[in-house]
């Protein structure tokens, strides 16, 4: 009975050492080309995750911190929610994008407030997503190393707003870390992202409710 219970013992050690050797090598590499994170991305339907916005700024002792949720699903819906420290909504569908605040418990359409970096991640955020860093009509795109993409202004109308993009790639395939935002020497922002869970079924009304 020992000996047999020592054998069952190292058979399932042994399972499970195949299986994550298994795991590795099918999440290995994933963003070693354009066209792996591509091929990777194209299986990813659907992203829901909270985040971490931290606005750095060089006349801020700190960073202005905001924490939100946000939402994609193929081929172009995006909703990104600020829960803290200011309620808002921003809402892309088919290209068309809205942004709601809330003041004194309502929620109110607001076109006037200047996002220009929040403004850029939304026009890109879907390609991102995608896998098509590199087919953008507004950024040249370098991937640098295994997890790393920066994104380079085309036009000098763009670089006097975004000086560069930089993304971390997650060690899960076809999902992204952290986004940073430069806007100038001192002055950029950074989300973080946590909780990130893909492919699982998002209602309609994400994308179209508000709150």
């Amino acid at each position: 009975m020992k000996i047999s219970g020592k054998i069952a013992t190292t058979a399932g050690r042994l399972l499970i050492g195949l299986n994550l050797a298994a795991l590795l090598v099918a999440t290995a590499g994933w963003a070693d080309s354009w066209e792996a994170i591509r091929a990777a991305s194209e299986k990813i339907v659907t992203v829901q995750a909270d985040f971490v916005q931290e606005k750095h700024l060089p006349f801020l002792a700190r960073p202005l911190t905001s924490t939100g949720r946000f939402f994609f699903q193929r081929p172009g819906s995006v909703r990104w929610e600020y829960v803290s420290p200011v309620k808002s909504i921003l809402v892309s569908r088919q290209g068309n994008t809205r942004r709601f605040v809330e003041q004194d418990g309502r929620w109110i359409a607001d076109a006037g407030v200047k996002m220009a970096g929040m403004q850029v991640v939304m026009g890109q955020i879907s390609g991102w997503m995608s896998g098509r860093f590199s087919d953008s009509a507004d950024f040249d795109a370098a991937l640098v190393g295994s997890n790393k993409v920066v994104l380079t202004p085309k036009k000098a109308a763009l670089s006097r707003i975004i000086n560069r993009i930089e993304l971390i790639l997650s060690d899960a395939p076809g999902v992204v870390d952290t986004v940073t935002v430069v806007e100038g020497a001192d002055a950029y922002t950074v989300w973080t992202f946590t909780h990130t869970r893909t492919n699982m079924p998002l209602p309609p009304a994400v994308f179209s409710r508000i709150p």
